[in-house]
């Protein structure tokens, strides 16, 4: 296939199927967006989130400590902990000890169905660091001071070595009881809520930049892609690359301001009558060419030729040419959009049978 051909008729596909390709590409940018932010929205919704804090609460009451086995591997099962701390017996030992009401808080808590996440453990719990596997003491029950002196209760509580789990393991602490401060240490596992962005998603303007222009090159690629195998389906020859030609072929694209190229092309055969093969009537502008010229004759299978000029037989098929009538290079005209592929197959494998290459001329 000649590439010019080629390269013209896939910016002709483009421009005439621009509003298909330029929907689609919108359809899918809008698409790929959608979807982008939504599993950034749910994933960041993940149990891998830091604890939200509501800034109308009292900053909770915190501690932080890393646990390793006796062989030095990391212990990462801080729920089992979170349960021994739980337990009715030890919450009852802490409200007895500091005076402040837990069991009630907790109790909202499973009337609401609060469902706690790795890192949200709700009023009272331990959350673990994915990254640093250290576990962070959360007493979120009151007042600050009040939340204090829970953290501080169970704080010495872990200290003096009560949980039994914990007695043939390594406990290192990292921070002692505080009240969480978005300055400490403790701020990569807890978030307060007017510290996060208005984008609660964590999108940048950037990222939905680049994911719109990524978007936007997939539903490009997409779009072009569907117009070109649309036409591959198509039952008419409606562009260059829709059929095919052999290596031997000549092809030739016919517009507006070449058409005269055809009787130079037909002069040149003056030993045998030129076949010219089309499935519908040639344009009026082809056919006047060729019947004004006074060195060509333009004939069908049944007329007389004429001698003293260059025969040029107008059939629809190779089989309405006399066996008499020698064929060679054979001029097969494509009308885009009208000529069908089951005619075009047809007589280009009848030529190819009988040994001859073909000159296919495209009509634009």
């Amino acid at each position: 296939m000649n590439s010019k051909i080629l390269i013209h008729d896939l910016k002709k596909l483009f421009y005439k199927n621009k509003k298909t390709i330029f929907a689609i590409t919108g359809i899918l940018t809008v698409l790929v967006l959608l979807l982008f932010t939504s599993f950034t929205f749910f994933g960041n919704k993940s149990e891998e989130d830091p604890l939200l804090i509501n800034e109308n609460q009292s900053n909770p009451g915190i501690f932080r400590f890393y646990v390793e086995q006796e062989d030095g591997t990391i212990y990462i099962n801080s729920m089992i902990v979170e349960e021994y701390l739980l337990l009715p017996e030890v919450i009852s030992d802490a409200e007895r000890t500091t005076g402040v009401e837990i069991t009630d808080v907790l109790d909202l808590e499973i009337e609401e169905d609060f469902v706690k996440t790795q890192y949200d453990r709700g009023a009272l719990g331990i959350s673990r660091n994915g990254s640093t596997n250290i576990f962070t003491f959360i007493a979120n029950v009151g007042t600050e001071e009040e939340n204090l002196a829970v953290a501080n209760f169970y704080y010495d509580y872990l200290m003096d070595e009560n949980i039994d789990m914990l007695n043939n393991k390594l406990v290192y602490v990292v921070s002692e009881p505080e009240i969480y401060d978005e300055d400490s240490y403790a701020a990569s596992d807890i978030v307060i809520n007017d510290s996060i962005s208005s984008d609660e998603s964590g999108l940048s303007i950037l990222e939905l930049l680049v994911t719109g222009i990524a978007g936007a090159v997939f539903g490009l690629f997409s779009g072009f892609l569907f117009v070109v195998i649309k036409n591959l389906l198509a039952k008419t020859i409606n562009y260059s690359f829709t059929y095919s030609v052999s290596d031997m072929d000549q092809v030739q694209l016919m517009t507006d301001d070449n058409q005269h190229f055809l009787a130079r092309l037909l002069l040149n055969s003056k030993e045998n009558p030129t076949v010219i093969l089309s499935e519908q009537p040639l344009p009026n502008k082809i056919m006047e060419i060729l019947t004004v010229h006074p060195d060509l004759h333009v004939i069908n299978n049944t007329s007389k030729m004429d001698e003293k000029k260059v025969n040029v037989i107008i059939v629809d098929s190779i089989e309405k040419v006399d066996l008499s009538v020698q064929i060679q290079n054979p001029i097969i005209f494509v009308q885009t959009f009208n000529t069908t592929k089951k005619w075009y197959k047809r007589v280009f494998r009848n030529i190819h049978n009988i040994d001859a290459n073909a000159i296919i001329i495209q009509i634009d």
